[in-house]
């Protein structure tokens, strides 16, 4: 006989997964980027450097988000697909770096600043909604 997983409101539930993927996302990312610094420390690569660690926190961001988004959910007793969460991640993160390449940026300054936070949002929320994407295909 299996247990039955409490029911909590969605509202409390959706909070948690962005938390924890916005958590898991930042963490993951900084730790993957400190490490690629760490082993081409001693490699004359200059400003190459600076570009691997971005696209390894880039990478890290994606998994991350979806990994704390599925280790929080199944603290929570919820059901979810752990791939799918990483699609969603990895989906709505280049949509958003997608669309941003189309847009003139001209100097960045500000604007670099604000695409940045915007991605680093749509991959959270893409790692919840992928998450959550088979409970609510059942309904």
């Amino acid at each position: 006989m299996q247990p039955i997983p409490p029911q909590r409101p969605l509202a409390v539930v959706l909070a948690a997964q962005l938390a924890g993927s916005l958590l898991g996302g930042v963490l993951l990312a900084s730790v993957l980027s400190y490490l690629v610094g760490l082993a081409l420390l001693g490699v004359r690569l200059g400003m190459g450097l600076l570009v691997l660690q971005v696209y390894a926190a880039i990478i890290g961001l994606a998994l991350g988000a979806a990994l704390g988004t599925a280790l929080v959910s199944r603290w929570m007793q919820e059901p979810g697909h752990l791939g799918a969460a990483i699609g969603g991640a990895i989906l709505f993160g280049l949509l958003v770096i997608i669309l941003s390449r189309t847009v003139f940026v001209g100097q960045m300054g500000l604007l670099s600043l604000g695409l940045g936070f915007a991605a680093v949002c749509a991959t959270v929320i893409g790692a919840v909604v992928g998450f959550n994407l088979p409970r609510f295909r059942k309904r």
